[in-house]
């Protein structure tokens, strides 16, 4: 496009590569503080941005994952759209661009997983379903007349494990 401003935001992750804080200081007061959501944006950006090995990435963002206030991001028209922490941190683990800024290369979840940098990441669903059903949670459920469930991944299969914590189903 033209000529464009930068948002306030970018400028502030401008001014914090600027500074270099320590390790510490961005993990402290960044990362691991709840109270102020977009001071915890920026600092997810900014961890991400300065290319900490892969599994450091990893660790400290995927606890972001289970941020779920809403957030208000300015888009490239200068208009503003509503979403959460939680999509902006699984952007920054999943995408190459954010905020049509450029992220460093960062190595697959599961090829760190593999290599025992990683642990398997656990679903909080999957403790719910666990907590819900007993040991037969990872089962799908049988059809009235006894035969097989619904093959596991199918939006069938998820309406039927949904149904199963009394929530409503997917749609189709």
């Amino acid at each position: 496009g033209g000529f464009r401003r930068p948002c306030k935001f970018l400028c502030l992750a401008l001014k914090m590569l600027q500074l270099g804080p320590e390790k510490d200081i961005v993990l402290q007061f960044f990362l691991r503080q709840a109270d102020f959501k977009y001071v915890r944006v920026l600092g997810a950006f900014y961890w991400r941005l300065v290319g900490h090995p892969a599994a450091e990435v990893y660790k400290e963002l995927e606890p972001l994952l289970t941020d779920y206030r809403k957030i208000r991001v300015q888009r490239a028209d200068e208009s503003y759209q509503m979403t959460y922490v939680d999509e902006l941190v699984d952007q920054l683990l999943s995408e190459d661009d954010f905020m049509d800024t450029k992220l460093p290369r960062l190595t697959a979840r599961h090829v760190l997983v593999d290599i025992g940098e990683l642990g398997k990441r656990e679903s909080m669903l999957e403790d719910e379903l666990a907590e819900e059903s007993g040991a037969d949670a990872a089962t799908p459920p049988a059809e009235e007349d006894g035969g097989p469930g619904p093959q596991e991944g199918t939006v069938e299969y998820w309406n039927a494990m949904r149904a199963k914590l009394g929530l409503k189903p997917l749609q189709q």
